[in-house]
């Protein structure tokens, strides 16, 4: 499903950042959702531990417009194995002591994170600035 970007220059800034930070929001959860899960394991030695989320978002052009708006394409799993411990008595380990973790780096995962929070920030503070030149070309206009 394609949206219609606005064909006004002033809005099309507006949609774009709302884009970015809508892709951002999800970028963070799923971050802190990789975080969060990076010790969960099966509780038998069958059972696969937790899949790390990984976020795709690519750029679509208008049609109409030939903006260029920040797009979620996926958020797919981690093509990586599950890394594995030796960890005996663990109720997840095989007959060798072996447990399967998710392949979750949390210093990668923190840092995705707060990557994805500045993005939002500098794209709240652009969408602000964006909205007040708005206000000023309106109150122009209705002072012309």
């Amino acid at each position: 499903m394609a949206t219609t970007v606005p064909t006004s220059p002033l809005y099309q800034g507006w949609y774009v950042l709302a884009e970015g930070m809508k892709n951002q929001t999800t970028r963070a959860t799923i971050a802190a959702q990789n975080f969060v899960n990076a010790d969960s394991t099966g509780k038998t030695p069958d059972e696969e531990p937790y899949t790390r989320k990984q976020v795709i978002i690519g750029a679509e052009t208008d049609r109409l417009t030939g903006v260029v708006t920040p797009r979620l394409r996926a958020i797919k799993d981690d093509p990586l194995p599950p890394k594995q411990h030796y960890v005996p008595g663990h109720p997840a380990a095989d007959a060798r002591g072996m447990v399967k973790f998710p392949h979750v780096n949390r210093y990668f995962e923190a840092s995705d994170y707060q990557q994805s929070n500045l993005a939002m920030a500098g794209c709240a503070r652009l969408y602000e600035l964006a909205t007040t030149m708005l206000e000023r070309t309106h109150n122009l206009m209705r002072q012309a």
